[in-house]
């Protein structure tokens, strides 16, 4: 035996039918969005108060301030050596928004030139300095959020 539906309410069915669809797929989310397990952040990151310092950070700081979208820049160069390279060096945070973290690493032999370890989530490189000039183009591979002078450098 046949059930005869009338098209009006055939189409009340397809209505409530998907308004069962519609809550039942916002509960399932609302359910599993609340079952996620959240990873609990143990420590906060330890940025340091000046931007450029003299040594190595600990590996575990460093890590942290990878993971926080940093850039991270060993500066590595001998006693007395360089004061306008050093000075450029120096000022690198704030002319780059502090996105970059300068360690100042004293300890090429004199006469050696002055190099440079850059490191970031998008990679590392790893150069000579003659002049400061020479500074900035290598660093815009690397940087998370680059200056417009990268671009302009880049289309030079």
């Amino acid at each position: 035996m046949k059930i005869k539906i009338s098209k009006d309410s055939r189409k009340k069915l397809i209505v409530l039918f998907i308004v069962v669809i519609f809550f039942g797929s916002s509960l399932a989310f609302i359910i599993f969005e609340a079952t996620q397990y959240q990873v609990p952040s143990t420590q906060a990151t330890k940025i340091p108060d000046n931007m450029v310092v003299d040594g190595r950070l600990s590996n575990e700081t460093v890590s942290q301030l990878y993971q926080n979208g940093y850039t991270i820049m060993e500066f590595h160069y001998y006693e007395n050596c360089c004061p306008d390279i050093i000075s450029t060096i120096e000022s690198l945070p704030s002319e780059l928004q502090y996105q970059i973290l300068v360690q100042k690493i004293k300890d090429n032999p004199a006469g050696q030139a002055p190099w440079v370890d850059v490191r970031s989530i998008y990679g590392n490189n790893a150069y000579n300095i003659t002049g400061i000039t020479e500074i900035i183009p290598p660093l815009c591979k690397v940087l998370v959020k680059p200056p417009m002078e990268c671009g302009l450098i880049n289309q030079g």
